[in-house]
């Protein structure tokens, strides 16, 4: 990695590069043994780049790089609640404030019994999480779900559920839910960092 790949000199100084930002990030987690390697890209949104990689102790792990600012995000201070009153913002500040909420509900979520991804560490606009071996919903053939009364019945019972816990995930659907189990009857929830609080002035909106 050359300093021209990292930083971008301009009339006024220089711009830290996204490669640059995502270096930093990296940097950290290799200092604290949460990361050893990387090895192939897993997944892409319009918000992220998902990655497999390896822990300190060889084991797998993904690594969630948040890209917000990718596409076009107009309605921004509607939907994300953590900018607040704030009126400047880049996007690499933004991202990290995704990051560290992502974390915090995945975390929450977990110690609360939730079936999330282990959470593991984060550091600005990256998290750390297990690898969860399981498939998306959005990619499961139908006929592999034996049950799909109890699977719907378990998803609504997640909402509920969370909804208890004065959360709304927000973005509740087949791109954001893994099936475990050989008959596909273990949903484990991910994605979070548009979840609101159930006082929330949308939270009806949200919650259907």
């Amino acid at each position: 990695m050359t300093l021209r790949n990292v930083i971008i000199y301009t009339d006024d100084g220089y711009m830290l590069t996204q490669i640059g930002y995502d270096f930093l990030a990296l940097r950290v987690f290799v200092k604290r043994n949460s990361l050893k390697d990387i090895k192939s890209k897993i997944g892409m949104g319009k918000e992220s780049d998902i990655f497999l990689a390896v822990s300190g102790d060889d084991k797998p792990i993904v690594i969630k790089f948040l890209r917000l600012g990718r596409t076009s995000f107009k309605t921004i201070k509607i939907n994300r609640d953590y900018l607040q009153e704030k009126t400047q913002w880049n996007w690499f500040y933004v991202s990290r404030l995704s990051a560290a909420k992502e974390y915090a509900f995945m975390a929450a979520l977990y110690k609360a019994g939730f079936s999330t991804p282990v959470p593991i560490d984060y550091n600005r606009h990256c998290i750390i999480m297990s690898h969860v071996p399981c498939p998306l919903l959005a990619n499961v053939d139908p006929k592999c779900i034996k049950d799909p009364l109890t699977l719907y019945n378990k998803l609504i019972n997640t909402i509920i559920k969370l909804a208890e816990h004065g959360l709304i995930h927000c973005d509740f659907n087949q791109f954001n839910i893994l099936l475990d189990g050989d008959d596909c009857s273990k949903p484990i929830i991910i994605d979070f960092p548009q979840m609101v609080s159930t006082s929330h002035f949308n939270a009806n909106e949200y919650i259907h």
